[in-house]
């Protein structure tokens, strides 16, 4: 009888030390290992979408894989030097857009060749909050600012004293964004921004970042630094 209950114990006692060990060790290393796979799934895909080749992306897959799974999916890949990268855990990072939306989406257009274009513009700050479209469009256009010979221009149309606010925090970001994906262009216009036209609303969004020049009465013009590249 004593031998019984020790025979039980013992087996109660050995199911739960690999209960254990299972927990423990064995359940963690494969769930880690399916986030992995998950992630790498999640690389191929965002390489798809940015039309970049992924045969280099397959070839390396268990090197991937492994380095996800060791690093807890705390892995990062380069998709595109030097702008575009992947990070298994927490997504796509844009080194030039700094990963704002809008300007995401303006370096779609621009490297897609578009010359006009209309983006979806949503900040949910406590400064700042616009959900509304911006119109761009491009164009060449002799002697601007009484200066001889042609310039690439993109003309920006905000609908709104936020949205103008908007393009006054963004504009350095927006300068590297053009630099980068359509160095051509020379200028940046805003068409009609009636904040700064009636005074109602402080300029220095706008010219904390660099300095407008008017064109006409309506149309308040950047020129593009270089060094914003």
């Amino acid at each position: 009888m004593t031998t019984e209950i020790m025979s039980t114990i013992l087996k109660v006692l050995g199911t739960a030390a690999l209960l254990f060990v299972f927990i423990k060790y064995v359940l963690p290393a494969l769930l880690g290992l399916i986030a992995a796979l998950f992630g790498f799934r999640a690389h191929l895909r965002i390489a798809k979408l940015y039309g970049i080749d992924t045969a280099p992306i397959w070839a390396k897959a268990p090197r991937h894989i492994f380095c996800a799974w060791m690093e807890h999916n705390d892995y990062c890949v380069t998709l595109r030097s030097p702008d575009l990268s992947f990070h298994y855990r927490t997504g796509t990072n844009n080194a030039v857009t700094q990963n704002e939306p809008w300007l995401d989406q303006l370096a779609t257009a621009l490297r897609n060749g578009r010359t006009i274009m209309r983006l979806d513009v949503l900040k949910d700050g406590v400064d700042l909050q616009v959900n509304e479209t911006l119109d761009c469009s491009i164009a060449t256009l002799p002697g601007i600012l009484g200066q001889d010979g042609f310039y690439r221009v993109m003309f920006l149309y905000p609908e709104s004293p936020v949205m103008e606010s908007v393009l006054g925090f963004d504009l350095q970001r927006m300068f590297k964004t053009v630099n980068y994906y359509m160095p051509g262009l020379d200028y940046v216009v805003v068409v009609n921004p009636r904040q700064l036209i009636d005074g109602k609303y402080n300029t220095i969004e706008y010219l904390s970042a660099t300095n407008g020049t008017w064109i006409g009465s309506d149309h308040l013009a950047f020129k593009i630094p270089k060094e914003a590249a």
